[in-house]
Formats: C-alpha cells, sequence, structure tokens
C-alpha cells in the first residue's frame, strides 16, 4: 500500500485525471476545524514547522513519512465523522497528497488553497 502512495504522490504532481478534488479556503477551514467538522493536518516538513509553527490545532504528519497513510487513518479512528484537510505552505503538496488518498478511495479530504501561507496572511492562529 505503501509503494501505490508513494508511486501515487509522485504521479500526481502531473495531472492524472480530470476529475476535480474538493478544496476550500483557510477562513472555511478554520471554521470547520473550530467547529469539529474537519481534522487539519500539516504535510510540510520539521524545518518548515519549525521556521513559521503551524495552524493551531493543526497534526504535523510530513507529506514523505512512510506511514502518512496510517497516520491519518489513526486520526480518523479517533475522530469518526470528521473530514480531513491537508495544508502545506501553498496548496500543492496537500493537493498531491489529496489526489494520492483520493485514488485510494478517500472521499473526504479537502486541500486548503494557498496553505499555511494564505493562513497567515489572514492572521489566522498558528502556534509553534
Amino acid at each position: 500500500m505503501l509503494n501505490n502512495l508513494m508511486k501515487s504522490l509522485a504521479g500526481a504532481l502531473m495531472p492524472s485525471s480530470t476529475a476535480a478534488l474538493p478544496a476550500i479556503s483557510v477562513q472555511v477551514a478554520h471554521q470547520r476545524q473550530q467547529n469539529g467538522a474537519a481534522i487539519l493536518v500539516d504535510v510540510r516538513g520539521p524545518s518548515e514547522w519549525a521556521q513559521t509553527g503551524v495552524a493551531k490545532g493543526a497534526h504535523r504528519i510530513e507529506m514523505g513519512a512512510p506511514d502518512l497513510v496510517a497516520r491519518i487513518e489513526a486520526l480518523r479512528k479517533r475522530e469518526p465523522g470528521k473530514a480531513v484537510d491537508l495544508i502545506c505552505r501553498s496548496g500543492n503538496r496537500s493537493r498531491s497528497v489529496q489526489r494520492a488518498l483520493a485514488d485510494l478511495g478517500w472521499h473526504d479530504v479537502f486541500n486548503v488553497n494557498g496553505g499555511t501561507s494564505s493562513w497567515m496572511a489572514a492572521q489566522l492562529p498558528m502556534q509553534r
């Protein structure tokens, strides 16, 4: 399964389908997190987390982590019924992860448009 995910991630960097994947604004992502409708996952790496911090309440799971899917699945099991909102710096890596998860049959995964850069520009809460 991990090899398939990594292939999907690599393939996701190039458009593999014309199907649109759901995306949301940083404001909507923040609201969904606040009202308990979604789990926010930051897929950037440790150096980026250290440099800017993360959106308040976001779970840190690096895109390249070998247990990425298992860790997100564990979050979903702990918080059933919630969607998964993915965020990175600008929205590109989180879109790649979203596409890979969609290829695995996940339909409740959303990309946060503009990523952490837009989150910070909107002055939404951050944490270190």
